[in-house]
């Protein structure tokens, strides 16, 4: 088995956005708005333009994905600028 963590490429796009809401699948009842959730999640991808994004492969295929914001990359207002971050770690069941 070949394991691999690295950057997101652009070419990871339909992969990464896969895996999101796979990683959550399982927990779709407890959602009040799957759906609206999902649908938020499925654009992982996007995130490469506010953080950093990494990947994990197995076998050459994407698996998991994590959002990585250090100190003073902009985020969310709740968070102090000072902190690193990382945004929604998935990992496919």
């Amino acid at each position: 088995m070949d394991i691999l963590i690295r950057d997101y490429q652009i070419n990871d796009e339909s992969q990464v956005d896969k895996v999101a809401p796979s990683a959550f699948e399982q927990y779709a009842q407890n959602y009040g708005d799957w759906e609206g959730f999902k649908k938020r999640i499925s654009k992982m991808s996007n995130w490469s333009q506010s953080c950093e994004l990494i990947v994990a492969e197995v076998n050459s295929n994407i698996v998991g994905a994590v959002g990585y914001a250090g100190p003073k990359i902009p985020k969310q207002k709740f968070f102090d600028q000072d902190w690193a971050i990382l945004r929604m770690l998935v990992v496919s069941p």
